[in-house]
């Protein structure tokens, strides 16, 4: 049984302020939880703990992350626990070796679409070294083209899914140095560079508005094209809270108890703003429980 002061029982105290979770999501979620890095004679590990979760409350992502020597036996475990096949355990030992990364962390998702994990990387690290790791696509090829143009040679995370049935490739990228109308520009940019319905016009004024929120992008990619194209603004205020969930058709306010009960004075981290093939989508991300960087 987790002890009281355990951050994962925190955890698990501000999920079951959401609704509706199955039975098997709420098992998948114990078994991410139980595959991290144990306590050591009473010390928690050095390790972050992050959780993300929709506007409608109907999506939940939980991450965790710390130094990849602490953390890849068990992100290995997660993901053989998990169904992961050969050839994206292989996938990640491929990335180990090649990026040489100080931080790991494993993810998992439940929601309507069933239940998802995997892996993820989020120091910094060069945007050409990754995507030689990744499958070529035609959705890839214009991420890149695109960041070469705009001057950008950094990558600010990679997260891959191991979901057998649709795996994608999840690359965080920054946007060039400049005002917020500019950086805007340069994410609308990439929305139709790669075919993604650009936001509405609302939406767009409200994130102009955040005059000292540095904006990044997140691409999701399948092998056969672009699966969600994203703009993350970091520490949104209330009224871009508001004008996302008005944008979505739903509303932050619900969420406000499992944003408390993840810390006390918790506040969003970031706001990502996501274009699907299903429409817009908005997710909140807070930092359950930060983490000294390893040395």
């Amino acid at each position: 049984m987790l002890q009281p002061d355990d951050p994962r029982q925190e955890l698990l105290n501000a999920i079951a302020l959401l609704p509706g979770h199955s039975p098997s999501e709420r098992a998948a979620i114990d078994v991410w939880l139980n595959a991290l890095p144990a306590p050591r004679l009473g010390q928690w590990p050095d390790m972050a703990l992050a959780a993300s979760v929709t506007l409608d409350q109907r999506r939940l992502t939980l991450r965790a992350a710390g130094a990849t020597m602490r953390m890849a036996q068990s992100t290995r475990a997660f993901l053989q626990q998990a169904g992961g096949a050969p050839t994206e355990l292989a996938a990640l030992d491929d990335a180990l070796h090649t990026l040489d990364p100080i931080v790991l962390g494993s993810w998992l998702e439940v929601g309507p679409q069933g239940v998802d994990g995997g892996w993820f990387l989020p120091s910094p690290m060069h945007l050409g070294e990754i995507a030689a790791l990744l499958p070529v696509s035609d959705a890839l090829e214009g991420l890149l083209q695109w960041a070469k143009d705009q001057g950008i040679h950094e990558c600010l995370g990679l997260r891959r899914s191991v979901n057998a049935a649709a795996p994608y490739t999840d690359l965080t990228l920054p946007l060039p140095d400049g005002m917020a109308h500019e950086q805007l520009g340069a994410t609308l940019v990439l929305f139709d560079a790669l075919g993604a319905k650009t936001l509405p016009e609302p939406l767009r004024r409200a994130i102009l508005r955040e005059l000292d929120a540095p904006l990044a992008v997140s691409a999701w990619l399948l092998p056969e094209g672009l699966a969600q194209l994203s703009v993350l603004i970091h520490d949104p205020s209330e009224a871009l809270l508001t004008a996302a969930g008005i944008a979505c058709g739903t509303s932050a306010e619900g969420i406000r108890p499992f944003v408390n009960a993840c810390g006390p004075g918790q506040v969003p981290m970031a706001l990502e703003i996501q274009r699907t093939a299903d429409g817009l989508q908005a997710e909140l991300h807070l930092e359950v429980r930060e983490a000294e960087p390893p040395n």
